[in-house]
């Protein structure tokens, strides 16, 4: 998965002319908040990421994001780590990590929705509850 990550980058990077001279900027971050139990999709709009090289992580408020993955120079996809306790209604950090050794930080970006520590709720919870 990794490597084909790392061609789509590489790709990318040799597709667009400039890649390098083009400003790196931030338009959105969807959906702008979660469960605390994490495991949805996010994605992180803007523009230049082709230029961040492989993008080795991507933290929310410390903890490691998985399915990174950068689709072409304007789009970061990603599924949401699981939040602590304490993230619940406070805007986290979210920080990329590139290869490269670069650290950006997009202050307050996303926040997680309290109460759902465990993930969707389904129809036999009430009864695992009193077991």
């Amino acid at each position: 998965m990794r490597a084909a990550i790392a061609t789509a980058i590489a790709l990318a990077a040799l597709a667009s002319t400039g890649c390098k001279n083009q400003k790196l900027t931030f338009e959105s971050v969807n959906p702008p908040s979660g469960r605390l139990g994490g495991n949805e999709e996010v994605r992180i709009r803007g523009t230049g990421f082709g230029q961040l090289g492989n993008l080795q992580d991507v933290r929310f408020g410390g903890r490691a994001a998985t399915n990174v993955g950068v689709q072409g120079d304007d789009t970061i996809v990603l599924t949401s780590p699981e939040g602590r306790e304490d993230d619940a209604n406070r805007a986290i950090d979210i920080t990329l990590l590139s290869s490269d050794g670069r650290s950006i930080v997009l202050k307050g970006a996303f926040t997680y929705r309290p109460g759902a520590a465990g993930g969707p709720a389904g129809p036999n919870d009430d009864l695992r509850r009193r077991l």
